[in-house]
């Protein structure tokens, strides 16, 4: 805080001189020091949802981030209104011009003051009742914990069907806020909801790039579909439809990705029995799952998350994994402390975005806050799922001892395409029907609730290969990007860029590869996109650094190949998990499972027998059981340092610190520094004034500016 208002003095000294020169300076300075507003509005509204979140009972909580939020919308419209006494500068510095419009057009925030609370209010509304229908006689994790497992079809859609409906009383509130993103759209200038969202995902001609690429990834989405409804037939023993998969048979309530049904559907049981397995035995869950996750960003990135990231995070709750953005205070994440391959993806995922946050951080002439506020970044999309894709390479998976070195090398090279399949194509499938779908609503002029149903289920079979005997049933109410009208746009385009990353990392060979994941060095290049696209577009960021002048999908393409290649030879030597193995991973899963996880849906504890040894022991660690990746956290302020492939005993989880504590501090501290470099601010000004005056003919200063 001390160096923030130190670097706030330092641009007025240096800015103040210029006051009668340059407009584009001019204009550059006042946008500068909105960054500091911006940043001080996204930590009030962290905070809030933050305790909202931990606390989902509190209705007053509830309020005060929706007030958070609001104020925060509101800040981003008075700036506007101010900026707009700039109009008259010329612009002829294209970094200045991008700031500009980032700043000027900021999205939702400048929709009427009363369908901006309503949007807002409705958003967080939705969000309520999820938690809220978490408190009932079934938690989220219990319900999805039977989705993935139970054998009993009857009671899946039963239960599947039961949790979705609880939205539909919000189903008319929807029907209005989905109008208001045409109405946003103009607001901001535009005449289609297609250029509005790609004009937020800064990627031009977005929508028809992504049509077409598609159109390219179609086939091999429908075979990993036509593959999966087979194995679930066999499972079930029952013919499955032709149109697609039963939502409720995707082992999630979401659906969006296909990871739980990875017991299903990974073709080599002996493979998938041993990666299960060992992430519960090398106890690769909560805060040991993302140490282990931080050496790829170590190797890749020389970058390991801040020490304040893994004292602030909560490792122990809801496995619904949330990351929130504390601006100049960093990220922090609340999960669980559960070992699972889709938590295991979504560590490397969520430290990947923490790393990001943090290089763009570094250079204070990069502060992120307008950027990450009012756009949508394809590249930190990116590079989350790069990290992803390395996690579960053959290489990763051996260097981690998930899979034994005797097993079969077209075993595991099948079974580590499959799990990104399963991860990545069901997700590109939902995020196009996602958007394509209010697209096309909002175009028709379709707010009709049950139009709004048919149409939905229309889009995801269309697209997904997904189906439901219930077109009553909105699963949308259930999606935060789709209730507060954001655009899929950027994770459908950074999910197909993170693969061309990946064959630019391996000097252009995509194939799965056996040996060093990321050649065991620090990519620069990577560094300085990801460092330049924090205040600039990342779209001339992958083209200056990357070589990547669009995206498409050749690289996944032919990342794929072999995959699609194993499909179309209708592949006659696949096994499952015997029963044994089974009912050894569903021993494990109850054995080690804490009764006493707390939740943040309901205080209550989870159905599910007390672990042993679960208390903090005093024994000797065996390291041996450690994944070679891991490493300790260092002092407070601090880096942390990690040395590969070195096993080094994790420290014991710390005890949580309340939230007063942490916020009176920060405030308290906040609020000192802030009277003090007002003050000195304003004498520093004041004496430049004086004798700066003489070189002022006539001032061009824009009215309003908070500077001078």
């Amino acid at each position: 805080m001390i160096l923030k208002y130190g670097l706030i003095l330092l641009s007025l000294h240096t800015l103040v001189p210029k006051i009668c020169g340059d407009d584009t300076q001019n204009l550059q300075a006042f946008m500068d020091l909105t960054k500091f507003d911006y940043a001080e509005q996204c930590e009030h509204v962290a905070d809030q949802k933050w305790r909202f979140i931990h606390n989902p009972q509190n209705d007053t909580l509830l309020h005060a981030w929706e007030e958070a939020e609001k104020n925060y919308a509101a800040l981003k419209k008075h700036e506007v209104e101010v900026l707009q006494n700039n109009s008259h500068v010329e612009l002829t510095d294209s970094f200045v011009e991008y700031q500009y419009y980032t700043q000027l057009k900021p999205g939702d925030a400048l929709l009427n003051t009363s369908k901006l609370d309503q949007l807002i209010s409705f958003s967080a509304k939705a969000t309520f009742l999820e938690m809220r229908a978490n408190q009932t006689d079934d938690t989220r994790e219990e319900i999805e914990y039977l989705l993935s497992s139970n054998t009993d079809l009857e009671r899946k859609q039963s239960t599947w069907t039961q949790w979705h409906r609880r939205f539909s009383p919000v189903l008319t509130d929807f029907s209005s806020t989905l109008s208001f993103v045409s109405e946003a759209a103009t607001a901001n200038g535009f005449d289609s909801v297609e250029d509005y969202w790609e004009f937020l995902s800064v990627y031009p001609g977005g929508y028809e790039s992504i049509r077409s690429m598609w159109g390219d990834i179609t086939e091999l989405h429908n075979k990993v579909v036509t593959f999966v409804k087979n194995r679930l037939a066999e499972k079930y023993k029952v013919k499955l439809s032709d149109d697609g998969i039963p939502a409720y048979c995707l082992g999630s309530l979401d659906g969006n990705d296909w990871i739980p049904l990875a017991s299903d559907a990974l073709p080599y049981g002996n493979v998938t029995y041993s990666i299960k397995k060992k992430l519960w035995d090398k106890n690769l869950r909560g805060k040991l799952v993302y140490r282990s996750a931080s050496a790829i960003g170590h190797t890749l990135l020389h970058e390991v998350p801040y020490a304040s990231f893994w004292e602030n995070s909560r490792f122990n709750q809801s496995c619904s994994t949330q990351l929130l953005n504390f601006c100049d205070r960093g990220t922090r994440v609340t999960t669980c402390h559960q070992a699972s391959l889709t938590n295991f993806l979504t560590a490397h995922k969520v430290v990947a975005k923490v790393l990001t946050s943090q290089i763009g951080l570094a250079s204070i002439e990069n502060s992120p806050f307008l950027n990450s506020a009012n756009r949508y970044s394809g590249l930190e999309e990116g590079i989350s799922e790069l990290f992803s894709i390395l996690s579960v390479s053959p290489e990763q998976l051996h260097t981690l001892g998930l899979i034994t070195n005797d097993t079969d090398t077209d075993h595991s090279q099948i079974t580590s395409l499959m799990i990104t399949a399963l991860d990545v194509l069901p997700r590109l499938a939902y995020y196009i029907s996602a958007d394509l779908w209010r697209i096309n609503m909002i175009k028709n002029g379709t707010f009709e609730p049950k139009v709004l149903l048919d149409s939905w289920w229309q889009y995801r079979k269309q697209y997904e290969g997904v189906t439901t005997d219930h077109t009553d049933i909105p699963t949308f109410l259930d999606d935060e990007f789709i209730t507060s009208n954001k655009p899929y746009l950027p994770k459908f385009l950074g999910t197909l860029l993170a693969f061309q990353i990946y064959e630019y990392l391996n000097e252009g060979r995509s194939e799965v590869r056996y040996d060093n994941v990321v050649n065991n060095h620090v990519n620069a290049d990577i560094i300085n996109a990801i460092r330049g696209s924090a205040s600039d577009s990342w779209k001339i960021m992958i083209n200056k650094y990357l070589e990547v002048t669009e995206v498409n999908s050749d690289a996944l393409l032919s990342y794929f190949q072999p995959l699609l290649d194993y499909l179309n030879n209708e592949p006659e030597d696949m096994y499952s998990m015997t029963t044994d193995q089974q009912s050894d991973i569903e021993h494990l899963e109850k054995l080690y499972a804490s009764s006493d996880v707390t939740t943040t849906a309901r205080t209550t504890t989870a159905r599910m027998p007390k672990p042993k040894d679960v208390k903090p022991s005093s024994k000797k660690i065996n390291t041996s059981t450690l994944p070679p990746d891991t490493f300790i956290v260092p002092e407070k302020g601090k880096k942390d340092t990690v040395t590969p492939n070195a096993k080094i005993i994790p420290e014991q989880e710390k005890p949580k610190i309340g939230e007063s504590e942490y916020t009176d501090k920060i405030n308290t501290s906040k609020a000192v520094w802030a009277v003090a470099a007002v003050l000195i601010a304003t004498v520093a000004i004041c004496v430049i004034a004086i004798f700066g005056r003489r070189r002022c003919v006539k001032s061009q200063t824009p009215k309003n500016r908070r500077y001078v």
